[in-house]
Formats: structure tokens, sequence, C-alpha cells
């Protein structure tokens, strides 16, 4: 009697084999399907739910006491700067009454709109050209 397998039941146990590692790659490949998507839900969920950035910032200086310029809320140097604190439009339009300088690179006056009436009179084309200076009369 012959103990050896034939060549069809080896060929019916490499089946087996061949079935049973692609179940458990595939169940493999699942389950790291199922944690990508989880990733990913809790990644847009953190988007979603991350608060919106400030409008308008103001730059603090070193020692926290001086205040260095405005900011409009997505400029790169107010990021950069680590030193500023979110504040309101009407703070934003003080801030510029006061003669806080603007950051030259965002450029908050010119987005706050229709504020000039706030910060006093604005010079005229003469004014800008030399024209008609006040001060004291030289002419003494």
């Amino acid at each position: 009697m012959n103990d050896s397998p034939s060549r069809l039941d080896l060929l019916r146990f490499a089946r087996r084999v061949v079935v049973q590692q692609t179940a458990a790659s595939l169940a493999q490949l699942d389950q790291w399907i199922a944690e990508e998507e989880r990733r990913e839900t809790e990644r847009r969920q953190g988007e979603q739910r991350r608060p919106a950035d400030p409008a308008w910032l103001i730059q603090y200086g070193l020692n926290r006491a001086n205040v260095d310029a405005l900011h409009v809320g997505d400029c790169w140097a107010a990021k950069k700067s680590g030193r500023c604190k979110p504040v309101t439009r009407q703070q934003a339009i003080d801030a510029l009454v006061h003669q806080v300088a603007p950051c030259v690179h965002c450029r908050p006056e010119a987005k706050l709109g229709p504020h000039r009436e706030r910060l006093g009179p604005q010079p005229t084309p003469a004014d800008l050209k030399g024209g008609a200076r006040k001060g004291p009369d030289t002419n003494k």
C-alpha cells in the first residue's frame, strides 16, 4: 500500500493554503483600511471643530507692555512673531487711532474699511505735496 498522497490531494492542499493565506491578507488589508478611514474621519472632525482664525491681531513687544503692530488675522508675520493676541474690529480701529503701527505686510488699515472718520482729519493732496504746511511763522 502506498501512503504517499496523490498528486490531486497535493493540489487540493495547496489550494486550501492559498485560500487561507489570501483570507488572512484580506483581513489585514480590511483592518488597515478601517484604521485609515477612522483617522481621516477624526482629521475632518478636527478641522470642522477648529475655531476660526481671529480677524485682527495686536502684536506686543518683548516685555508684553508695549504694543508693536496691528495685523490682519492671517498675516504670516504675526504668526511668525508668536507675540500676538486676537482683538475685535473695534479694538483694531482704536489701535490705529492711538497710533499703533499697521503691519507693512498685511496692511490692516486698508482692510478695516470705512473707519477714516474715527482717525481724525486726513491730509489733503496739497499737504502731501508739501504745499500748505502749518507750523510756526518764520517771517518774523
